[in-house]
């Protein structure tokens, strides 16, 4: 099947150009489901899928998107491609591309960064590059992060302020891309992280481009109970959907679309 990648149509988010490069899902998924038009699987034995490769390594194939772009990256450790090879470092050999920002989830563009940690602005010696966080707002250990871990940590979660990126962050940029791996709960902050700077990119006219990866718990099965917004919105949960909601990152960014 050849290479592929979707531009997804603008719905509420008129502004920005949201573009999903999506991967086929785990092995049980692909082979029930049809997969999106934008994976791509080459087939070994019958109904079970060869090789499976991420929107990363997609857009390293087919880097049309990006050429001759500023770009900023929203990425951590589990940004790579099948050879482990960071995602800044597989932007940063595409030519034509240019590689400005770095933008760290929870836990740091590294990883290294403790739960309910805020990584203030630094510039990374390695990379040369700059890092935003968007994880705050706390720019020293408080005291709840030692002596009362889990109770500190529902309430950081729960609050949204110091999340989003400001419209300085993007003032150089006229692409930002997404590449962290979700685990396919609600639960996780990266999904928020997306969410937040999808309306970023919509307000300032930044396009917004999705790098997708499998879901791991797979892509069919839903579970839990679906979140009541606005009423229990918050930085762990933002939107109506169940607990385990059997989606790709690309997809939920469709949803949110």
């Amino acid at each position: 099947m050849k290479r592929k990648h979707i531009l997804i149509k603008r719905a509420t988010l008129a502004t920005a150009v949201l573009a999903s490069l999506l991967a086929a899902g785990l092995s049980t998924w692909a082979c029930r489901r049809k997969p999106d038009s934008g994976a791509e699987i080459r087939t070994g034995k019958p109904g079970f899928p060869a090789r499976v490769r991420t929107g990363l390594e997609v857009l390293a194939a087919r880097p049309d998107p990006i050429l001759g772009k500023r770009i900023g990256l929203i990425t951590n450790p589990s940004g790579v491609d099948s050879a482990l090879v960071s995602s800044v470092e597989v932007i940063r050999r595409i030519p034509g591309a240019k590689l400005v920002a770095l933008y760290a989830p929870e836990h740091g563009v590294r990883g290294d960064a403790q739960a309910g940690e805020y990584v203030p602005f630094y510039f990374d010696k390695q990379f040369r590059l700059p890092v935003f966080s968007l994880y705050g707002p706390s720019q020293k250990p408080q005291p709840g992060m030692m002596k009362d871990i889990d109770a500190f940590m529902r309430s950081f979660d729960t609050s949204g302020e110091d999340k989003q990126l400001e419209p300085e962050m993007t003032r150089e940029i006229d692409t930002l891309l997404f590449d962290v791996q979700d685990v396919g709960t609600r639960v996780y902050t990266y999904a928020a992280t997306m969410a937040y700077a999808m309306q970023n990119c919509a307000e300032n006219g930044v396009a917004f481009i999705v790098l997708d990866r499998p879901n791991p718990v797979n892509g069919r099965v839903l579970e839990g109970p679906i979140l009541e917004s606005p009423a229990f919105s918050s930085f762990i949960g933002l939107y109506p959907i169940p607990l385990r909601f059997g989606l790709t990152v690309g997809e939920m960014a469709r949803l949110i679309n």
